[in-house]
């Protein structure tokens, strides 16, 4: 149960994350949180 509940909260930060990236500021640097893959 811990594991599914660590994925939800993950999935969830990735959303707001993609939610930011598609409303932020051109020019300004998006924030990817460590869980996020780099490639």
């Amino acid at each position: 149960v811990a594991k599914l509940q660590k994925m939800v909260e993950q999935e969830e930060s990735l959303h707001q994350v993609l939610q930011r990236a598609f409303h932020r500021q051109i020019g300004s640097l998006p924030y990817l949180p460590d869980f996020v893959p780099k490639e």
